[in-house]
């Protein structure tokens, strides 16, 4: 197996094939698609809040605290 590098620590060449390593998909996912899901729950949250509101609901009421 011959490993051209050329920089990149997270991926090698295999006989005319390109692999990932394991730690290339880890860094993908805290670094790519960890921000990504956050971004996609907070636009889910907004909308079920906007939701909430719209049917009357008191969205801040926790318990009877607020």
């Amino acid at each position: 197996m011959s490993v051209a590098n050329a920089g990149n620590t997270f991926t090698y060449c295999d006989n005319d094939k390109s692999y990932v390593l394991k730690e290339g998909i880890e860094w993908l996912c805290k670094n790519c698609f960890k921000q990504k899901y956050l971004e996609l729950s907070e636009e889910y949250k907004m909308e079920l809040t906007e939701k909430y509101i719209k049917a009357g609901y008191s969205y801040d009421n926790y318990f009877g605290i607020n």
